[in-house]
């Protein structure tokens, strides 16, 4: 259940970074990918992609 939040709350962050005029049409791509996912958790590599993403951007 916390998972399922955590991954919906990110979900959010995500959706709000993807039309980021700084952000390069693969990384738009993917995270657009991961907002439509049906499933109620990311794998764990789309975890660290995320979480790579996130450092980035925040820098």
């Amino acid at each position: 259940m916390a998972q399922a939040s955590a991954h919906r709350r990110r979900s959010h962050q995500s959706n709000s970074l993807i039309y980021s005029s700084s952000l390069e049409k693969s990384v738009q791509k993917f995270l657009e990918l991961l907002g439509k996912s049906k499933r109620a958790y990311l794998t764990a590599l789309e975890e660290k992609v995320l979480s790579l993403l996130e450092l980035e951007i925040r820098n």
